[in-house]
């Protein structure tokens, strides 16, 4: 039995369930709504009060501002950087220098050797011994040796060492610096 409603379309006397296949009850729609398949009734959503936002106060650009001390921190950090790289270059050629100089020394004491080997081959004790007899020479007895015996310890005094100031020390190490600078970039 069908009945019509005020629009005058014809509705079922089944009810409607609006739950897309589910068995739940839906409890926002009237058991009236559900037994003639009425649309579904709003209720009326409570008031929302507007939140009042505090206002936010635009922030004040911040001034940029570089301090002296932080400029003059920096220009001699990169002034010690500079002097570091400058005696690691110096220290790397130097250490080269002294491996050529160390190069040098192991050719010169070979070739020393050769020499004296030639040398210790040349001398000939015999015809030295016949050369002194020649000339009158004879060999020292007994009475013409003297021993000498030295009791103590040997020492050296170095002398002619000032000593210099450290402030001096340091201001002669800055110059030494500067014209090494000076010499390396130009």
């Amino acid at each position: 039995m069908a009945r019509n409603d005020r629009s005058g379309r014809r509705r079922s006397a089944r009810p409607v369930y609006r739950t897309n296949g589910a068995a739940a009850y839906d409890v926002r729609y009237s058991p009236r709504e559900l037994e003639y398949g009425g649309a579904a009734r709003r209720y009326p959503e409570p008031e929302r009060k507007p939140r009042s936002r505090p206002r936010s106060r635009p922030k004040p650009k911040a001034k940029l501002s570089v301090s002296p001390l932080a400029v003059a921190g920096m220009l001699a950090v990169a002034f010690m950087l500079v002097f570091v790289m400058c005696g690691y270059v110096q220290l790397y050629e130097e250490t080269a220098a002294v491996a050529d100089l160390q190069d040098q020394i192991e050719v010169a004491q070979e070739y020393h050797g050769r020499l004296q080997a030639i040398y210790d081959s040349k001398v000939d004790l015999d015809a030295i011994g016949q050369r002194a007899a020649a000339l009158g020479m004879t060999e020292p007895n007994s009475r013409q040796t003297i021993l000498l015996n030295l009791q103590g310890t040997d020492r050296a005094v170095i002398t002619g060492v000032g000593s210099e100031n450290v402030v001096q020390t340091a201001w002669n190490a800055i110059v030494r610096s500067v014209r090494t600078l000076k010499e390396y970039f130009s």
